[in-house]
């Protein structure tokens, strides 16, 4: 948040939800453009989704990326690291950006530039509630059994081609 060039951080309210044990040091370090809102769910998230322009997630070890489908359902273009769950929801400039994780000047060259393209953000934000519509937790277990079985059957594969080839 520090490193958003002068010009872009009078135009950025960055809202930081949520809890966790960064969350103090997080707060002595944060430009005055921040506001903390602690821990919310359900109709008070929803607000909050509903207010922005732009979801931002430079966490690296997101495993399903459940707040990325939030923030797509509620129709926000998103900004996250390709790593994770994340990386199979976020279609690089279809419905939402992805920089490499831990680069934080690649996180800021992306806002810098999106922030300057409002239809085009709104764009991606139709295309990432377009997606979070077929997305459920049925078709997630689905597509996580598939994944599992696909693996079992890879092994059995490797395990029968050594024991003919022995």
């Amino acid at each position: 948040m520090q490193l958003l060039p002068q010009e872009m951080q009078s135009r950025v309210h960055w809202i930081i939800v949520g809890d966790g044990p960064s969350l103090p040091k997080m707060r002595l370090q944060s430009p005055p453009n921040v506001t903390f809102t602690g821990y919310m769910h359900g109709e008070e998230l929803a607000v909050m989704y509903a207010s922005a322009d732009l979801f931002v997630f430079p966490s690296s070890t997101e495993t399903f990326g459940n707040v990325v489908l939030e923030a797509m359902a509620s129709g926000l273009p998103v900004v996250a690291a390709n790593a994770g769950g994340v990386k199979d929801l976020v279609s690089h400039h279809r419905n939402g950006v992805l920089f490499e994780p831990g680069q934080a000047d690649a996180l800021i060259r992306e806002i810098c530039l999106w922030g300057n393209h409002g239809n085009q953000l709104r764009m991606m934000g139709l295309e990432g509630r377009k997606l979070a519509e077929q997305r459920s937790w049925e078709h997630i277990f689905d597509t996580l059994i598939g994944d599992y079985e696909e693996a079992i059957e890879h092994r059995n594969r490797k395990t029968k081609d050594r024991i003919i080839t022995a």
